[in-house]
């Protein structure tokens, strides 16, 4: 059984060990000295390694890694893939990452970019602070439909706007064409 003695005085090998700590749980030792915990099973007949992080500084504990393969097994005895569980949990991102990818990975010209920069940066500082704050969305569709939801649910018909003239966009569109209409 591993003890945070015996992980502090593991010594580097030419290439990756194991060494074994209980229930199925090891620390795998990388040739870099990179000591990180891991356990192997088998679900629906498939060899799978769900690597827990990494032991050290910034990483977790033994008593932590312990811990999550006593959640993992529980997920196993279940039929969930932990590994899998793990990786959706990662893919998944927040709002506020997306909100500050998406102006550098959409397609327009720099001049475009400029102009609509301070629009897009108000925009989504008032959904973040709304409406997504500090929520983490499965997956990317999931966050389309929030924001889709916000912008056609309470942004567009309801949120007034100072440059409107305190009308809403849906008002203010509304008493626009009122107005072309009437020319």
């Amino acid at each position: 059984m591993l003890t945070d003695t015996k992980l502090h005085n593991l010594k580097l090998q030419d290439k990756l060990y194991k060494v074994n700590d209980r229930d199925g749980l090891y620390v795998a030792v990388t040739k870099a000295g990179s000591i990180s915990f891991r356990c192997n099973y088998s679900i629906n007949g498939r060899q799978e390694t769900l690597t827990f992080g990494r032991y050290g500084v910034g990483g977790i504990t033994l008593a932590e890694a312990r811990e999550q393969l006593g959640e993992a097994k529980k997920m196993i005895a279940a039929g969930k893939s932990p590994a899998k569980e793990k990786a959706h949990v990662k893919d998944a991102e927040t709002f506020g990452a997306w909100s500050e990818k998406w102006p550098r990975d959409y397609q327009m010209a720099d001049s475009t970019r400029d102009m609509h920069k301070a629009v897009a940066e108000s925009f989504f500082q008032l959904l973040k602070r709304e409406r997504i704050r500090r929520k983490i969305y499965g997956t990317r569709e999931d966050a389309k439909s929030d924001v889709f939801d916000y912008i056609e649910m309470f942004y567009n018909p309801k949120r007034r706007h100072g440059f409107n003239n305190q009308l809403s966009p849906v008002n203010f569109e509304k008493q626009y064409f009122e107005m072309l209409a009437s020319v």
